[in-house]
């Protein structure tokens, strides 16, 4: 299990290989060592300090998060986090990439749809910003990028009642006008504004 460079070990984030289970109606044959290869993926692991998994497993069921395989605690109050490898990149690289392009409506449906779905259940995502917004393929989107998908439930909590970290930088451009603060009361009125900003960045219909 290895991160693919120094900034994502810094994270506390490595690519792993997943060994894919065999459906009940197939036979209990060993697979062959080819056979096996065939049958597994690339997830992503990461070690944090909360997460999140109802909120994520609710957006997985929706493809608008990648898919959740577990979330268990581990040493040192930590949890392991345990999700699908999605193919695609962080909104803002793709808009750095597109020479900032405006990027597919698609993607800004997507998270509109994934933000609603979460405060249908009085939940808010709390950090929406394009580090947290993956670009993937589908869609109609230009260079295949046409789909939206929210990647990490660190900061998800309950509206009214949950907090942000108290050591949340309030000073970032980030947060400006957005009602965010350090150890603030989380209120659904932060993820629209921050989707509004997105939404600056997408096309319109």
């Amino acid at each position: 299990m290895l991160a693919e460079d120094e900034a994502t070990r810094q994270l506390g984030i490595y690519l792993a290989t997943m060994v894919q289970p065999r459906s009940a109606d197939e036979d209990t044959v060993v697979p062959s060592s080819v056979d096996a290869l065939a049958d597994t993926s690339k997830v992503l692991v990461k070690f944090t300090a909360q997460h999140h998994p109802e909120a994520h497993r609710l957006l997985a069921a929706e493809g608008l998060a990648p898919v959740l395989h577990a979330c268990v605690p581990v040493c040192g109050g930590l949890f392991m986090v345990m999700m699908d490898h999605v193919h695609g990149e962080m909104a803002w690289q793709a808009s750095n990439r597109l020479g900032g392009e405006l990027l597919p409506y698609d993607i800004y449906k997507d998270i509109e749809d994934a933000v609603t779905l979460l405060h249908s259940k009085n939940l808010i995502f709390g950090d929406l910003h394009t580090q947290n917004i993956m670009a993937v393929p589908g869609g109609s989107g230009s260079d295949g990028l046409g789909r939206g998908m929210l990647i990490d439930f660190d900061w998800v909590g309950a509206h009214g009642i949950g907090r942000y970290p108290s050591a949340l930088d309030d000073g970032l451009v980030d947060w400006e006008s957005s009602g965010i603060e350090r150890y603030g009361m989380m209120d659904k009125a932060h993820d629209l504004v921050m989707l509004n900003k997105f939404k600056g960045r997408c096309r319109s219909v």
